[in-house]
């Protein structure tokens, strides 16, 4: 079960999950046109824009490059059990834009998100050329070309960030995989510190799934027996409850003992994406950096 690849990606949409390893999606964005004539009928398919997305995902990726890649990611950072990776047209929660699930072991992420920003911006000085990333969490500017004239115009007016000019370009097709490649590794990155949270002594599973019902340690008997009742109800009904129970070879007080309480703490404690302790949350500050720092070694700057 450890083996990595086990879990396919899917594309998501209302009849259900289209497998990227069978014919099902293959008939789905098969034109490059919004609008596809069928010859049976002769009438007119308007695609929706699921399928345009899905299209675009696989001109993007084609002979299995997609599976192939997160195969790679989930073996370079030693993932024991892949999540399952789903891409949604959209997400319900525009501020998220995506995540990693533990109690369904799956990461899923919005293809909105993903190949909508086809403007770059691109600082020059001294005739280097730079693409210009958040300092905060090291994802690049990809924005549409609207509010991409918007950015020039309010940073030209504030000294264009220290560089001689400010441009805007358009987002390759190699910018958008490398995009894409870093926010499926942000989410391993999660999947890997939650491996490491399974892997360490008296955390496990059910300390895991406790901390994200975000239940607080209490010193009342009854109100630990209420929690624990449910927390085994959760895990009873989740991914892990069909999985024999991880072997916890990671000593509580080693480094990464250490390091994975505080990831538990993290996850007890989680904020809302929108909320300004988000980007300043443990496992959030690891993932952007961690992620960021892969790209980087595998392809090199933006």
């Amino acid at each position: 079960m450890g083996n990595v690849g086990f879990n396919h990606y899917s594309y998501y949409g209302p009849q259900g999950a289209f497998n990227a390893n069978t014919n099902a999606n293959k008939a789905v964005g098969a034109a490059t046109s919004p609008i596809n004539k069928q010859n049976s009928t002769d009438s007119v398919h308007i695609r929706t824009k699921k399928e345009i997305y899905i299209d675009r995902m696989q001109q993007l990726f084609p002979n299995n490059e997609l599976q192939e890649l997160y195969d790679s990611i989930n073996k370079d950072f030693g993932i024991d059990r892949p999540a399952h990776l789903r891409f949604l047209e959209s997400s319900t929660d525009k501020a998220a834009a995506g995540g990693f699930t533990f109690s369904k072991n799956e990461i899923t992420l919005d293809m909105s998100d993903l190949l909508d920003s086809d403007t770059k911006i691109v600082g020059i000085k001294d005739g280097k050329r730079t693409v210009l990333t958040s300092p905060k969490c090291g994802l690049p500017m990809f924005c549409d070309k609207k509010n991409a004239m918007l950015l020039l115009y309010v940073q030209s007016k504030r000294g264009n960030m220290g560089f001689d000019k400010l441009v805007a370009e358009p987002v390759t097709p190699e910018d958008q995989k490398k995009f894409i490649a870093l926010k499926i590794a942000h989410e391993v990155v999660h999947a890997q510190q939650h491996m490491k949270m399974r892997q360490t002594e008296g955390i496990g599973e059910k300390e895991i799934l406790k901390a994200w019902s975000h239940a607080k340690p209490s010193k009342n008997l009854i109100e630990q027996k209420l929690v624990d009742i449910v927390v085994e109800n959760c895990y009873k009904k989740s991914y892990w409850g069909n999985e024999p129970l991880t072997e916890t070879s990671i000593k509580a007080d080693s480094e990464e003992g250490k390091l994975a309480k505080e990831w538990l703490e993290a996850v007890r404690n989680y904020p809302p994406v929108d909320s300004p302790e988000y980007e300043k949350n443990a496992i959030e500050v690891d993932a952007y950096k961690r992620s960021a720092e892969y790209i980087k070694d595998k392809y090199g700057e933006w």
